[in-house]
């Protein structure tokens, strides 16, 4: 299996490259290779994942004086020290892709947000740090793009029949999310690990910018860890 997850990386970094650098030529199978990367970024077949002890987690991390979540099976950099499991070099490889599609095809954001949001916000939760500040990157990425109104690319826009309306409705989706997205960024804000905390702070920094004055609501949640 390790060979299997080894090779799986590989080639999906590959794909990332390919994508990075040639975003229009490979519009044909860019639906495809989203829909895999987020089933391939909840690939962890040797954890099971339990959404209700989500709290106590954080109040174990609270209590280690270490870093990260239960530092006795992780390195300094938030990378698993048990080199048995290496499903996470998969699910980073998964997200990788899909930060690549955000960032060189950004007429493709709405229908990641209408499709996908939930599922990306859900995988915050996971329990690698490296992959973990990897999926808040490109969690950031998508509310950065969604925010962004550019000059019309003619190529881009020939292709893609991108607008300005359609790109100034991109956000909402995220918008009506707000009490979820803050709860779940509130939780790696958190962290002891630096890398996850700044990466979580970031994202909620900018998520507030896309929602404005409507994050007075939820100001008191995060203020604490700021």
């Amino acid at each position: 299996m390790d060979e299997d997850n080894e090779l799986a990386e590989t080639a999906l970094s590959t794909l990332e490259a390919i994508i990075r650098k040639c975003p229009l030529e490979v519009n044909d199978y860019i639906a495809d290779m989203v829909s895999r990367s987020f089933e391939l970024c909840a690939y962890d077949p040797n954890y099971q994942y339990n959404d209700d002890d989500d709290d106590e987690e954080m109040k174990d991390e609270e209590d280690d004086d270490g870093e990260g979540w239960g530092d006795e099976d992780f390195s300094d950099e938030g990378m698993p020290e048990d080199d048995d499991d290496t499903s996470w070099k998969v699910r980073r490889s998964a997200v990788a892709i899909i930060d690549a599609v955000i960032r060189t095809r950004p007429d493709k954001v709405k229908g990641i947000i209408s499709q996908y949001a939930d599922i990306l916000i859900d995988r915050i939760k996971e329990r690698i740090d490296d992959v973990k500040v990897e999926i808040l990157n490109t969690f950031q990425g998508i509310i950065k793009a969604s925010m962004e109104v550019k000059e019309s690319n003619m190529e881009m826009d020939l292709k893609a029949q991108t607008s300005v309306q359609r790109q100034l409705s991109m956000g909402e989706g995220l918008k009506a999310k707000q009490a979820l997205i803050v709860k779940v960024l509130s939780k790696p804000m958190k962290s002891k690990n630096m890398k996850v905390k700044v990466a979580a702070i970031d994202t909620i920094s900018q998520y507030a910018l896309l929602v404005g004055f409507n994050f007075d609501a939820n100001f008191n949640e995060v203020w604490p860890e700021l």
